[in-house]
Protein backbone atom coordinates (compact mmCIF):
# COMPACT_ATOMS: atom_id res chain seq x y z
CA UNK A 1 0.00 0.00 0.00
CA UNK A 2 1.42 3.38 -0.96
CA UNK A 3 1.70 6.11 1.65
CA UNK A 4 -0.86 8.24 -0.20
CA UNK A 5 -3.37 5.36 -0.22
CA UNK A 6 -2.70 4.74 3.47
CA UNK A 7 -3.30 8.40 4.27
CA UNK A 8 -6.53 8.40 2.24
CA UNK A 9 -7.67 5.22 4.01
CA UNK A 10 -7.09 6.80 7.39
CA UNK A 11 -8.82 10.07 6.52
CA UNK A 12 -11.80 8.39 4.86
CA UNK A 13 -12.09 6.07 7.89
CA UNK A 14 -12.47 9.05 10.20
CA UNK A 15 -8.97 8.76 11.63
CA UNK A 16 -6.86 11.87 12.18
CA UNK A 17 -3.13 11.24 11.78
CA UNK A 18 -0.78 13.87 13.17
CA UNK A 19 2.75 14.30 14.41
CA UNK A 20 3.68 15.07 17.99
CA UNK A 21 7.16 16.19 19.00
CA UNK A 22 7.90 15.20 22.60
CA UNK A 23 10.06 17.56 24.63
CA UNK A 24 13.79 16.77 24.87
CA UNK A 25 14.77 14.37 27.64
CA UNK A 26 17.60 16.55 28.91
CA UNK A 27 17.01 20.33 28.95
CA UNK A 28 20.74 21.02 29.48
CA UNK A 29 21.76 19.11 26.33
CA UNK A 30 18.53 19.08 24.35
CA UNK A 31 18.36 16.69 21.46
CA UNK A 32 15.10 16.80 19.63
CA UNK A 33 13.58 13.32 19.58
CA UNK A 34 11.81 12.21 16.41
CA UNK A 35 8.11 12.94 16.21
CA UNK A 36 5.57 10.37 17.28
CA UNK A 37 2.74 9.37 14.99
CA UNK A 38 -0.62 9.84 16.67
CA UNK A 39 -3.87 8.60 15.16
CA UNK A 40 -6.92 10.30 16.63
CA UNK A 41 -10.37 8.73 16.50
CA UNK A 42 -13.18 7.57 18.72
CA UNK A 43 -12.78 4.08 17.30
CA UNK A 44 -9.91 1.60 17.63
CA UNK A 45 -7.81 0.94 14.56
CA UNK A 46 -8.66 -2.32 12.78
CA UNK A 47 -5.87 -4.89 13.23
CA UNK A 48 -4.99 -5.02 9.52
CA UNK A 49 -4.75 -1.22 9.30
CA UNK A 50 -2.67 -1.14 12.48
CA UNK A 51 -0.17 -3.55 10.90
CA UNK A 52 0.06 -1.43 7.75
CA UNK A 53 0.74 1.60 9.97
CA UNK A 54 3.50 -0.28 11.78
CA UNK A 55 5.04 -1.29 8.46
CA UNK A 56 4.87 2.24 6.98
CA UNK A 57 5.16 4.41 10.09
CA UNK A 58 8.17 6.45 9.00
CA UNK A 59 6.84 7.03 5.50
CA UNK A 60 3.51 8.28 6.90
CA UNK A 61 5.40 10.55 9.29
CA UNK A 62 7.28 11.93 6.28
CA UNK A 63 4.06 12.63 4.37
CA UNK A 64 2.62 14.45 7.38
CA UNK A 65 5.84 16.42 7.79
CA UNK A 66 5.83 17.40 4.11
CA UNK A 67 2.15 18.39 4.28
CA UNK A 68 2.94 21.03 6.91
CA UNK A 69 6.69 21.57 6.71
CA UNK A 70 8.57 23.35 9.48
CA UNK A 71 10.49 26.48 8.48
CA UNK A 72 13.79 24.69 7.83
CA UNK A 73 12.12 22.19 5.50
CA UNK A 74 10.11 24.89 3.73
CA UNK A 75 13.41 26.69 3.06
CA UNK A 76 14.99 23.54 1.62
CA UNK A 77 11.96 22.96 -0.61
CA UNK A 78 12.12 26.59 -1.76
CA UNK A 79 15.84 26.36 -2.51
CA UNK A 80 15.22 23.26 -4.60
CA UNK A 81 12.24 24.57 -6.54
CA UNK A 82 13.86 27.95 -7.20
CA UNK A 83 17.16 26.41 -8.28
CA UNK A 84 19.05 28.98 -6.21
CA UNK A 85 22.43 28.07 -4.85
CA UNK A 86 23.15 28.36 -1.17
CA UNK A 87 26.42 29.01 0.62
CA UNK A 88 27.99 26.20 2.59
CA UNK A 89 30.76 26.78 5.08
CA UNK A 90 33.29 24.05 5.81
CA UNK A 91 36.60 23.96 7.58
CA UNK A 92 38.35 24.14 4.20
CA UNK A 93 36.44 27.22 3.04
CA UNK A 94 33.15 28.38 1.54
CA UNK A 95 31.41 27.16 -1.57
CA UNK A 96 27.91 27.11 -3.03
CA UNK A 97 25.67 24.15 -3.71
CA UNK A 98 22.23 23.44 -5.11
CA UNK A 99 19.82 21.51 -2.92
CA UNK A 100 18.83 18.18 -4.48
CA UNK A 101 15.82 15.96 -3.91
CA UNK A 102 18.24 13.47 -2.35
CA UNK A 103 19.29 16.13 0.20
CA UNK A 104 15.67 16.84 1.09
CA UNK A 105 14.78 13.15 1.32
CA UNK A 106 17.77 12.52 3.62
CA UNK A 107 16.77 15.45 5.85
CA UNK A 108 13.17 14.21 6.02
CA UNK A 109 14.37 10.68 6.85
CA UNK A 110 16.51 11.97 9.70
CA UNK A 111 13.72 14.20 11.02
CA UNK A 112 11.22 11.35 11.28
CA UNK A 113 13.70 9.09 13.08
CA UNK A 114 15.05 7.00 10.21
CA UNK A 115 18.63 6.99 9.01
CA UNK A 116 19.51 9.66 6.46
CA UNK A 117 21.14 6.86 4.46
CA UNK A 118 17.62 5.51 3.85
CA UNK A 119 16.77 8.60 1.78
CA UNK A 120 15.53 6.48 -1.14
CA UNK A 121 12.56 5.27 0.95
CA UNK A 122 11.38 8.87 1.28
CA UNK A 123 12.21 10.13 -2.20
CA UNK A 124 8.79 9.31 -3.77
CA UNK A 125 6.97 11.36 -1.11
CA UNK A 126 9.43 14.25 -1.45
CA UNK A 127 9.01 14.17 -5.24
CA UNK A 128 5.22 14.15 -4.84
CA UNK A 129 5.43 17.16 -2.52
CA UNK A 130 7.69 19.09 -4.90
CA UNK A 131 5.74 18.31 -8.07
CA UNK A 132 2.23 18.51 -6.51
CA UNK A 133 2.65 20.89 -3.53
CA UNK A 134 -1.02 21.46 -2.72
CA UNK A 135 -2.11 17.85 -2.97
CA UNK A 136 -1.40 16.83 0.63
CA UNK A 137 -2.61 20.08 2.11
CA UNK A 138 -5.96 19.58 0.39
CA UNK A 139 -6.49 16.36 2.34
CA UNK A 140 -6.87 18.36 5.56
CA UNK A 141 -4.09 16.66 7.47
CA UNK A 142 -4.06 18.04 10.99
Amino acid sequence: MSTAVLLDTLLLGGFEPRLYWPPPDDPVYPQKPPPRLLIGSGEPLPADLRQVLVDHRDELKAVLLLADPPEWLAQLLDLYTSGRETAVRRSDGHYTVRVSLKNIAAAVAAEVGASATEWERFLPDVEARVHHPGELANQEVR
